[in-house]
């Protein structure tokens, strides 16, 4: 047993890292660093303990405050989700044909044991800082939220081990549908929906990226400024970050329409129905931004969030299909965005937004 553990680890775990080395160096490393120490401008004024929370505080946010605890496991989950599809996708490859008949051939408790010592060498970055969390929250007196973290991640791991045992198990449905296509096939699906599904199961790390990007920066706002939540302003800002942190989303958005979808501008829809149809979808898709924006709360945020990527939709994807000059022009209206919002003006961009919106739906109908 311990030998197939080795090729395992060898074939999934060295290859995971290898493949996703430069996303775990930058998300781990940035998250890390806030993770483990938070900086306190001015520390010399506080006392040693008072230094420890602040430099500990997002730790601590994470097993006191049941928000955090919950997006913590949301991203847990969708890290399993991830290496359990990765791993799915090399087992029918010709080079590891061998594990059938030499991994499948140990009762299926030590197949098992193997699967749940690979999946903790993948996770072992989410283990650490659960571990770390569990140990401050039990020297700060909090007990309930790091237990709960703690069988999350062994139900979450065993779970990822039991499915990769009976896929392993199973090559006769390596060539069928995955969990998603072959569960939502026999439902109508209306098409403000067709994106969200097609990021859903072929963008997932593109998707789970622009979505932990857009959620740091939110609650990184609610963390400097929550006693003004409710201003507009703040409002406004939050619905701009969560606006940019979606823009690569956007330009695949406009990719998937013209490889799927160019036949629908020759239908007869009405402009009014394309453009809520567009709303709608950037609504579904905004679906964990709009959480963040209640629980803080900044019912403001979505309306301009939805406003903005309709307004980067209207104006650069019918300028340019560039990646490298979208990008620039994101960043560019960015600052002039955040400029404006300074000076006051959030309804007049919402009216803006979504007047240029509208007339470029009815321009290209």
């Amino acid at each position: 047993m311990i030998r197939s553990t080795r090729v395992l680890y060898k074939l999934f775990v060295k290859s995971y890292y290898r493949a996703h080395a430069s996303q775990i160096l930058v998300f781990f490393t940035l998250f890390g660093v806030y993770f483990f120490f938070t900086p306190v401008l001015k520390d010399s004024l506080l006392s040693f303990s008072e230094k420890v929370y602040h430099n500990l505080l997002l730790t601590i946010s994470v097993v006191s405050e049941p928000l955090f605890a919950g997006l913590f496991a949301v991203f847990f989950v969708i890290f399993l989700i991830r290496v359990n599809k990765y791993i799915k996708e090399l087992l029918p490859d010709p080079q590891y044909t061998f594990l059938f008949y030499s991994i499948n051939s140990l009762q299926k408790s030590r197949q098992l044991l193997c699967w749940v010592l690979v999946s903790l060498g993948i996770s072992l970055p989410f283990l650490v800082f659960i571990v770390f969390s569990v140990v401050v929250g039990i020297v700060k007196g909090y007990y309930l939220i790091p237990l709960v973290l703690l069988c999350l991640a062994g139900v979450g791991v065993t779970i990822n081990s039991v499915l990769l045992v009976n896929r392993l198990n199973s090559p006769r449905h390596f060539d069928s549908a995955s969990f998603l296509s072959s569960y939502i096939t026999g439902w109508k699906k209306p098409l403000f929906a067709m994106f969200p599904l097609y990021a859903a199961e072929k963008l997932t790390g593109t998707f789970f990226l622009s979505k932990s990007l857009s959620l740091l920066l939110i609650f990184a706002v609610y963390f400097l400024f929550r006693e003004d939540m409710n201003n507009y302003q703040l409002n406004a800002v939050c619905g701009l970050l969560a606006a940019v942190s979606n823009a690569y989303l956007l330009f695949e958005e406009n990719r998937f329409n013209t490889m799927f979808l160019s036949f629908y501008r020759n239908l007869p829809v009405p402009a009014y129905r394309v453009f809520l149809q567009i709303s709608f979808m950037w609504m579904l898709l905004l679906l964990p931004e709009m959480i963040a924006f209640a629980a803080l709360p900044a019912y403001r945020a979505p309306l301009f969030s939805v406003a903005l990527l309709l307004f980067f939709r209207a104006i650069l994807l019918t300028v340019t299909q560039d990646f490298k000059r979208y990008f620039y022009g994101v960043l560019l209206l960015f600052l002039v965005l955040f400029i404006a919002i300074l000076f006051k003006v959030f309804g007049l961009l919402v009216i803006v937004c979504f007047a240029i919106s509208c007339k470029s739906v009815y321009s290209n109908r």
